[in-house]
């Protein structure tokens, strides 16, 4: 199968708070939407954040499961294109 991924909203922070620099919603396939990725800028360079929420026992935990290394691949390239072309300078 074939996969689409198009950032639908990419919300470039003026004032980052720590690493977080960016957030995002993505479509695939033009039939699905997730909303709240977010860019980061860590040790090793920038990287994409899937959305997570709290659990009770105070640790973070990925709401989105990735069964194939190369569709996360695919999505984390769409997701840093969109945020490199919103922040290059010319």
């Amino acid at each position: 199968m074939d996969w689409t991924f198009k950032v639908d909203r990419m919300t470039v922070l003026d004032q980052p708070a720590k690493s977080t620099l960016a957030f995002a919603d993505l479509v695939i396939n033009d039939g699905l939407k997730i909303k709240g990725f977010t860019v980061c800028s860590g040790d090793n360079g920038l990287f994409v954040g899937v959305p997570s929420e709290i659990g009770k026992d105070q640790k973070w935990y990925e709401q989105v499961e990735f069964f194939d290394k190369r569709v996360k691949k695919q999505m984390v390239d769409a997701v840093l294109k969109e945020y490199e072309a919103k922040t290059i300078k010319v």
